[in-house]
């Protein structure tokens, strides 16, 4: 490609080429038409390297002809109307001097020179002296120099459609190297992201960032609030009792509105050998968070609705040294007497009776140990 940019020239005052520019692409062919005088050979002439222009720039094949002149001869061939040839010169002695000049490799020369001659048919005066051709001739001569340069230049734009195609495939085979190692680096970075198999909140995290984790050692706890458990221990005499899926209630003590109803999840069939008693798990829904992680909770447990149920206080109770367990009831005769009974259920300070008294029968409920049998009692 030719480019030619605001191309000015100047002998002394006279203008002989003022502000030109245009491009000739490739395949394309440009000729000059004006009056004699309107700067067409100076043109010509500051393109081919001849001139130098006062103003303005010309590059040949992307070559500026002014700082490398010699770089962009060798992608011009040029053919005046009078071609400058050398009489006393061969047609072959001739080529092969401008092949030289124009960078032909030696080994290529011979078969250059044989291919333009044909193309231009001179071959069969290669042998003969310029200087006895004809003017036809010695044109030919000039054309086979300019087809010389022009097939110099071909084989160098193939070259550089070659250079490229291998610069892009050694492109496309760099990106392909990167997506690989993108595609790696992701997929580790896929294998160093651990999930958590249930949603929840963090409650505790024993590394920060920038910490090196051993294998095995424990990154972060992660419990779902939604439901809490709670434990407690109750006497094994009261775990009988206790069966899975009993209604049951939690509760912080002291804080109203904390409760949450729930159900009995797990009775130990174990007991603690040190208090002898059986753990149990009540589980509750905790929408609000209103129940937080490890507070201390009070449990109520419903196993069992009796209705008209005979109580007594836990305080009119007596134990005996084999066990047994009695009342004082008050008789009739307003006196004391000691009557076996058998209990059930005991909530609180209230015990259930199962038997020995009915109702409407009267107890003492306080100072009843130690009081003698028949002793008679003011109410």
């Amino acid at each position: 490609m030719i480019e030619v940019e605001n191309l000015t020239k100047r002998y002394g005052p006279t203008l002989a080429v003022s502000d030109v520019s245009f491009q000739v692409q490739k395949g394309e062919i440009l000729g000059f038409l004006g009056p004699n005088g309107a700067g067409k050979t100076t043109t010509m002439r500051i393109i081919t390297g001849f001139l130098s222009p006062t103003a303005g720039r010309v590059r040949v094949a992307g070559i500026d002809v002014a700082q490398s002149p010699i770089e962009a001869k060798k992608r011009l061939g040029y053919l005046p109307e009078n071609p400058p040839v050398y009489p006393d010169m061969t047609v072959n002695e001739y080529l092969a001097f401008v092949g030289r000049i124009k960078g032909v490799p030696r080994g290529e020369l011979t078969q250059r020179i044989g291919e333009v001659c044909e193309k231009c048919a001179v071959t069969d005066v290669q042998h003969r002296q310029i200087g006895r051709l004809s003017k036809g001739y010695r044109q030919r001569v000039g054309l086979a120099q300019a087809q010389s340069q022009y097939d110099v230049a071909q084989k160098h734009l193939q070259a550089l459609k070659q250079t490229r195609k291998d610069l892009f495939q050694s492109a496309e085979g760099q990106l392909t190297q990167a997506k690989g190692r993108f595609l790696a680096a992701q997929a580790q970075l896929n294998y160093s992201e651990i999930r958590s198999p249930i949603d929840g909140v963090v409650t505790d995290r024993p590394l920060y960032p920038g910490d090196m984790a051993t294998a095995g050692s424990p990154l972060m706890t992660i419990m779902d609030l939604s439901r809490v458990v709670a434990r407690t221990y109750i006497p094994a005499a009261q775990s009988a009792f206790v069966k899975v899926g009993d209604a049951a209630s939690v509760r912080v003590p002291g804080e109203p509105g904390s409760e949450a109803k729930g159900k009995v999840t797990v009775v130990s069939p174990a007991l603690d050998p040190n208090s002898t008693t059986a753990q149990v798990w009540v589980e509750a829904p905790n929408p609000h968070a209103k129940l937080t992680v490890g507070s201390t909770v009070q449990v109520t447990m419903v196993v069992e609705t009796i209705e008209k149920a005979l109580v007594v206080p836990a305080s009119a109770l007596i134990t005996g040294e084999d066990g047994s367990t009695s009342v004082m009831a008050i008789g009739a005769d307003n006196h004391a007497h000691q009557t076996d009974v058998e209990t059930g259920i005991r909530q609180g300070n209230d015990v259930q009776i199962i038997r020995g008294l009915k109702a409407g029968d009267k107890v003492v409920s306080e100072g009843a140990y130690g009081l003698p049998e028949g002793t008679k009692v003011k109410y």
